[in-house]
């Protein structure tokens, strides 16, 4: 028995070979699991790694290929028109934990009122062995405002209602987009947990 709840996942690539494999697998092992979840793959047109011609032949995922204005031109490229209830993104650098989607579904099944959901993620060497285990903040626009952001896309899912409600990433932010999109969803009262 699987989840009734449904995700999208977007991957956004310019030339992510080789840990691009590792992405796709994390999400297809959910998939496995049984969590319904629709991966789609925005490659950068310009991308001339292995990346291009190994995604291509990879049935499990939607890949669309097109020039973009950055990272997170591509992610809200690749979320246009999702109908799953619930979205999030995965760099082509991460990968979700074991059990990640179906925990993050069953509590925004649980909790209606719950917009985003975030938590804790490892932080791997280049050979793959875990550096560190991050512990997550609190979701608070003094955090946010003041330090890093610490809601990392591999251990963030959100409502589709909360991504049309505040339009998306403002790309004039660049690399914080996603930042400014976390500001944005805690100054609208967008529930965090």
């Amino acid at each position: 028995a699987g989840m009734t709840s449904a995700f999208a996942i977007v991957t956004p690539v310019l030339d992510g070979w080789p840990r691009i494999q590792a992405t796709v697998a994390s999400v297809d092992a959910a998939r496995r699991a049984g969590t319904r979840v629709r991966h789609v793959v925005q490659l950068h047109s310009r991308t001339c790694d292995p990346s291009r011609d190994w995604l291509a032949r990879q049935p499990q995922l939607e890949l669309r290929i097109a020039a973009d204005q950055g990272l997170y031109d591509a992610i809200a490229r690749g979320l246009a028109g999702a109908s799953e209830p619930y979205l999030g993104w995965l760099n082509a650098d991460e990968q979700h934990l074991p059990g990640a989607l179906a925990r993050a579904a069953a509590l925004l099944d649980a909790d209606p009122a719950a917009g985003v959901v975030f938590g804790d993620y490892l932080l791997l060497d280049a050979r793959g062995d875990p550096v560190a285990l991050r512990r997550e903040l609190p979701a608070r626009r003094w955090y946010l405002r003041h330090g890093v952001n610490s809601i990392l896309s591999c251990a963030t899912f959100f409502r589709r209602e909360v991504w049309e409600r505040l339009g998306g990433f403002d790309l004039r932010y660049g690399r914080l987009a996603d930042k400014e999109f976390y500001l944005r969803a805690l100054e609208a009262g967008i529930r965090f947990r």
